[in-house]
Formats: C-alpha cells, structure tokens, sequence
C-alpha cells in the first residue's frame, strides 16, 4: 500500500518539475518575445526618427527651391511689369555739344544687372550702346560711336538707363531704340542734331536814280536747312527773292538771299534766318546810307563798317 502511494507521491512530484519548468520555460519565452518586441519598438522608433529627419531634411531643402523660385518669378515678374519710358518730343543738340538721350523703367527697378541696348536701325552694324552682364559691350556697336557713348551705374540703380552721348555729330541725326529685354519692352527717342551762324550782309549794288540798295546775306553751317527772312526794323517782312541753298561735303547747308530795298524811315533792315525744329535763330541788322552815297561807300568800304550785328 506504502508502494503504491510512494509511487503516487513520486509521479505527482515529477508532474509539479515538469509543470514548474514549462511554466519556467514559458515566462523566459515571454521575456525573450516581450525583450525582442522592444528592440523591434527602439529600432522601429530610431529608424521612424531617422526617416523623419531625411524628411525634414528634403522638405526644408525643397521649400527653399520654391522659395527661391517664388522669389525669381516675382522678381520676373516686376520687370515684366516695368514700362521703358522715353520721350515724345525730338531732344534738340547743337553740333559738339554732348546730350543725354532720356530712357527709364516705370516703376522704377534697379537695373544694373539688366540687358541695355541703344541702337539705330538705320545703321549697320545697329548697335551704338549696349551693356550686358554689368559690362559694355564694344565689339558690335557702330565705329562712329566708339568712346562717345556711356550709361551712369548711379542711375542705373533707380531704374534710369538712359544715354549719355558726348561731342554730337551730324551724322547722329535719328531715332534711337531704347530696349530692356527683361521687360520685354522699348521707347524711341528722336535726336536732332542743330547746327548754324550768324548771317553776313553786304551792299551788293545801288542805283543812285531811283536810291534803291541791292542787300546781299549770307549764312553757312546750317542743319537743316534753315529759312533765311528779310524784316524791317518794325518787324515787317520784306519781300525778296529766292532764297539759295547748297549742301556741302560735311552736311551743312549754306544759304544766300538778294533784297532790293528803297529808303526808309530809319533805312535800317535786318536778315534773319531760323531753324525753327531746332529753336535756332541768328540775324544781323544794316544801316543803308543815302543811295547817293552808296556807290563811293561799295568802293570805299568793306561790310564790316557797314553791318552792324
């Protein structure tokens, strides 16, 4: 019976080891699964962290390409929306003198970094300024134009891009195109280049009969072609003849006018010739003498005694 229940005893014991080491080896089951999940949790959280980063880092990197961009576009934006502006009316020059050809942007952006181009169409090669990517450009501009043409930096700045221009010739005479290429727009400015002199007037003949004097004046250096008047000292007009115009080889104009004039009031008349485009005008006042003494005075005398100016 004692056997019996020993052995009893004894299964029971070895069922309580085996329960105990199952239980032992599920706990450290438990324990090596609940450890590996945390290692998966940590390196789950550290790459999560680290993608974030990668992330963080291309979003950052790609909204300061945007940025930029939005900022390029804006910039574009405000030159496309800019006006070159020039001038309505014709500059007026006297030949050699220097002149500013105005041009500039509305509203005004600062242009230094800007494309500037001033040209002729009427020339070849057309170009008489241009300046890109903050330097003067000089292999294309007109040699007529070499060391004469220029723009201020100063101005440049606030928007102004006009033209200096120094010792004006005749041959400057033309449209000029004022063009940013940025703003995609362009103005026109006319230049007119003046030029002329004082008239010369001379006795040139006399009838002592009927006391008429034959008045002769001259003026040369003329652009363009002036028109050439005979008054009175009241202001009147004489009648005369034709006027004649000739051309020289250096594009001037040299004028010539005849009156037959009798005596007068105050026997003073005036020659007178304007160049009204150019707001010119010269004239020189003669006193004319008595007809009877006309003759000895043509032999006697030069026109320097007998005009006054």
């Amino acid at each position: 019976m004692f056997s019996t229940q020993g052995k009893k005893n004894k299964r029971l014991l070895q069922d309580l080891d085996a329960a105990e080491k199952r239980e032992s080896n599920r706990q450290r089951t438990t324990d090596e699964n609940k450890q590996q999940l945390q290692e998966e949790l940590n390196y789950a959280g550290q790459k999560s962290e680290q993608m974030f980063l990668e992330l963080r880092d291309v979003f950052t990197e790609k909204l300061k390409k945007v940025k930029g961009h939005l900022e390029s576009l804006e910039k574009d934006r405000s030159h496309y929306q800019s006006l070159v502006i020039g001038r309505m009316d014709p500059v007026v020059v006297t030949w050699g003198d220097d002149i500013t050809l105005p041009c500039h942007l509305e509203p005004a952006v600062d242009a230094v970094a800007m494309t500037v181009e001033w040209s002729r169409w009427d020339l070849n090669p057309r170009y008489v300024h241009v300046r890109h990517e903050g330097e003067e450009l000089v292999s294309d501009q007109h040699p007529s134009y070499k060391g004469r043409t220029s723009v201020s930096i100063a101005k440049l700045k606030l928007g102004d891009v006009s033209l200096n221009l120094s010792r004006v010739k005749l041959s400057d005479n033309g449209t000029y195109r004022c063009f940013v290429p940025e703003t995609k727009r362009e103005s026109r400015v006319e230049l007119l280049v003046g030029a002329g002199s004082s008239p010369r007037v001379t006795l040139a003949a006399a009838d002592r009969a009927t006391g008429a004097v034959v008045l002769l004046c001259e003026s040369d250096g003329w652009f363009p072609e002036p028109q050439m008047l005979w008054l009175d000292t009241e202001g009147s007009l004489i009648s005369a003849g034709a006027t004649q115009s000739l051309r020289g080889p250096d594009g001037t104009y040299r004028v010539s006018s005849r009156v037959t004039v009798e005596k007068r009031r105050s026997n003073n008349f005036i020659c007178r010739v304007q160049q009204l485009r150019i707001n010119q005008t010269r004239e020189t006042t003669i006193h004319v003498p008595d007809a009877r003494n006309v003759s000895h005075m043509l032999m006697a005398c030069s026109w320097h005694v007998l005009a006054c100016s």
